[in-house]
């Protein structure tokens, strides 16, 4: 009888240990499976962000008046590079004081000095007894506590312990600063890396003291505030070489700290000429809220792509702009083995030819320039009714712009905008116009050869440019300069 009875106790406990195993599985498998698949993807695949190019502007002749290039800059987050980030979420893991661990890092860190030697050391006194979930996510994860790892160590009691070992190099992104400055060539050096990093974080600290300058705050809230700063990214070199940004994208372990940010410049190989008349580029994130909606009706739009805010650049912007591609790589379980899985190549934007002459226009543009004044010239094919130069003065070449920006805000004449296409309220067209009005009271007999015209009529005074009155005047007068 006791005999059934046990094997009836442990037949229920098996098939209650079955039950819950299976509810488990169903659970990971179907109420979190989405979820899991995700978050597996995020960490065995990687993507990368192929930046289209906005479409050239060229002259009637295809001289480039305005192009894009691609290009990539380094940015970097203090609290990844310095080990923080990894002494705070590993301390989380093994659910222990983060000042214990910092503690005893830095306590490592004083032992070894500068003197050359390992680098991958023992925390001293440091015995951690993690579970299994914490384990299984640290391999799932090593960038998250990069600098890190636990070894096993003997131990009497039941549960495993486990012995903190650490990478000083890694933690405190000395290797990862070696292997950008290794891609960089000589553009940088590894100490000039450093330096630049020492003084980016000097800068944001600097910022922040001016921010908090006369106000009352607490340590505890200056010390989240400075933490929150640095755990944001920055850049430090602009325009990387292409293998630096593709190894920070396939190894982000290796340069933990660092990140590549895809960008494209604009470039502008005629210089100024024709500036005001093409016109300028943004930011899509700086765009008026208004403007910035209507476009994303048109097409996909990210914050960081150029779109036009004036000139030819503005009027074509659904032409010029382009799509960004993507690339997923496959990484197998000791991060080698790249392959591409998938592929959405980047869809450039239109180039758009214009029927201006860069020839003419410089030479219009010297001849501007020579008279030393503000003005605009404008030429035409009567017959085809193609604008040949549209040039104005003063000008600014484009890429000065962001340097010499409160300048022209200074500025009587702005150099961005042309003068030849200002409303008329602006620059009215004055004297040119006489010979439309002139020819039209020639046609309808208004006007004949002959006839004298007075300036002055009953309770009017209309004045000259010298504010002088002519009186009585023929039509050859009439059209003469000076006069509004």
């Amino acid at each position: 009888m006791n005999l059934t009875l046990r094997m009836r106790v442990i037949a229920a406990a098996l098939i209650g240990a079955y039950a819950l195993l299976g509810l488990r599985l169903f659970h990971l498998s179907v109420v979190r499976g989405a979820e899991l698949r995700e978050r597996a993807i995020e960490r065995m695949q990687r993507r990368m962000t192929l930046p289209a190019l906005r479409g050239s502007i060229l002259d009637r002749h295809g001289e480039v008046v305005a192009r894009d290039e691609p290009t990539w800059d380094l940015h970097v987050r203090i609290s990844q590079l310095d080990g923080r980030q990894s002494i705070r979420r590993l301390a989380r893991r093994l659910h222990i004081r983060t000042s214990v661990l910092k503690s005893a890092v830095d306590q490592l860190e004083e032992q070894v000095g500068a003197s050359p030697g390992p680098t991958e050391l023992r925390l001293p006194g440091l015995i951690v007894h993690p579970s299994e979930r914490d384990l299984l996510n640290m391999r799932m994860a090593p960038e998250d506590t990069w600098g890190f790892w636990l070894h096993p160590e003997p131990s009497g009691d039941l549960v495993d312990a486990y012995a903190v070992y650490v990478d000083l190099d890694e933690l405190r992104g000395r290797s990862s600063i070696r292997r950008a400055a290794d891609l960089l060539g000589e553009e940088c050096s590894a100490e000039e890396l450093a330096e630049l990093v020492n003084r980016k974080h000097v800068n944001l600290l600097e910022a922040l003291d001016r921010r908090f300058e006369g106000v009352e705050i607490s340590p505890r809230r200056r010390r989240r505030a400075v933490a929150d700063r640095e755990a944001q990214s920055f850049p430090i070199v602009f325009d990387v070489p292409a293998e630096l940004a593709r190894a920070i994208g396939l190894h982000p372990e290796a340069f933990v700290g660092f990140e590549h940010v895809a960008r494209v410049v604009r470039r502008y190989p005629a210089g100024d000429s024709a500036m005001p008349m093409i016109g300028q580029v943004t930011l899509f994130r700086d765009l008026r809220q208004d403007i910035g909606q209507s476009r994303l009706k048109q097409a996909p739009y990210n914050p960081a792509n150029l779109t036009g805010a004036a000139g030819v650049e503005a009027a074509f912007e659904e032409a010029l702009h382009g799509v960004d591609g993507f690339q997923f790589f496959d990484r197998d379980r000791d991060g080698g083995g790249k392959a591409l899985i998938a592929h959405e190549p980047p869809r450039n934007g239109v180039d758009v030819r214009l029927t201006i002459d860069l020839e003419l226009q410089r030479i219009a543009e010297r001849a501007l320039d020579a008279s030393g004044r503000p003005g605009a010239v404008v030429a035409m094919d009567v017959i085809a009714g193609e604008v040949l130069v549209l040039a104005s003065s003063p000008r600014i070449d484009p890429e000065e712009i962001s340097s010499r920006w409160e300048e022209i805000g200074q500025l009587h004449h702005n150099p961005l905008t042309s003068i030849a296409v200002r409303p008329a309220f602006d620059t009215p067209p004055g004297s040119v116009f006489k010979l439309v009005t002139a020819i039209a009271g020639l046609e309808t007999g208004k006007i004949v050869p002959g006839v004298t015209l007075h300036d002055c009529l009953p309770g009017k005074r209309p004045y000259c440019g010298n504010h002088s009155v002519r009186g009585a005047i023929g039509p050859a007068k009439l059209v003469s300069p000076n006069r509004r």
